[in-house]
Order: structure tokens, then C-alpha cells, then sequence
């Protein structure tokens, strides 16, 4: 298995990274000593289990298995799906509507809906359209973005009808 590493963030999804950290761990400090009964300190552990189940669930890589498409989490399982082909977008970094996951802390994933696609899985880290490889799975459409998409693409196709 040959993974790939993820593009590196953009500068919207790094600055949204910075924000969202930066508040949370502040809030969740002034809760911790001003909130009492134990509150705060409940609340500033909340603020941190959100912060790194974000970053867990982030993706940092990308690899082809037996026919799958696997994205590599920082600390997630990974997710995986049979691939079927590979498609094309138009406008690909367009996100759509986020319908649940990250629109920009630690990258943008999670699931998106869009009026062209409908709802997608998006397991990016920048929305430049040069990086990301749509792809059609078992799971739907899938967006990822490899620092290589050539790269990604030349393991998919071998196994795309």
C-alpha cells in the first residue's frame, strides 16, 4: 500500500485552524477559573475534547487498497470505500453546504451538499481545484486532496472500469 501525503493547508483552513484553537483553549481557561462548582472545568475540557477530536478526524494522507480508496486520519480510523471511478467537478473547490463535519478547522471534512452532486464526502485540506480528485465509491462521491494528484490518480485508474 503506497499512501500519499495530503496537500498542505491553505491559508483559509490555516487561519480557521488558528481562530478555533485559539478561542476555544482561551474560553475554555476563563471558564475553567471564573465558572465555579466545577462548571468551567467542565466546560474547558469539552472546548478540548472538540479540538482534538477535530484534529483526529483530520486527514493527512491518502492510499489505494485492493480496490479501495482509503483516507488516513491523524488519529481516526480510516475511511474506506470500493472505488468505482473517477470523475470530474465543476468548480471542485466549491464546497457547498457543510452538513456535518469541519469547514475549515484542521481541513475541510465531513459531509457537503451541493445542488450539481448532491450530498458528498469532502476529506480535504485545501480547496485549490489543482489538488483535488473526485472520486465515485461505494460511499457516493468522495473529494480528497493529495499533494500529488497525479499521483492518486495514476493508482486509481488501473482500477476504474
Amino acid at each position: 500500500m503506497t499512501m500519499l501525503e495530503a496537500a498542505p493547508l491553505d491559508r483559509l483552513s490555516r487561519g480557521v485552524t488558528t481562530a478555533v484553537a485559539v478561542l476555544l483553549l482561551v474560553l475554555g481557561a476563563v471558564m475553567a477559573a471564573f465558572v465555579p462548582d466545577g462548571v468551567g472545568w467542565l466546560v474547558a475540557l469539552s472546548f478540548a475534547v472538540i479540538l482534538g477530536v477535530s484534529w483526529a478526524m483530520a486527514p493527512k494522507g491518502y492510499a489505494v487498497e485492493n480496490g479501495d480508496l482509503l483516507v488516513v486520519r491523524n488519529a481516526w480510523r480510516p475511511f474506506r470505500s470500493a472505488v468505482h471511478e473517477l470523475t470530474d467537478l465543476d468548480r471542485p473547490g466549491h464546497l457547498g453546504l457543510r452538513v456535518g463535519g469541519s469547514g475549515g478547522a484542521f481541513g475541510y471534512w465531513g459531509r457537503f451538499r451541493r445542488k450539481d452532486t448532491g450530498v458528498y464526502r469532502a476529506y480535504l485540506t485545501t480547496r485549490d481545484a489543482a489538488h483535488i480528485v473526485a472520486v465515485r465509491t461505494d460511499a457516493g462521491l468522495v473529494t480528497v486532496s493529495p499533494a500529488d494528484p497525479d499521483g492518486l490518480a495514476a493508482l486509481l485508474e488501473p482500477r476504474t472500469p
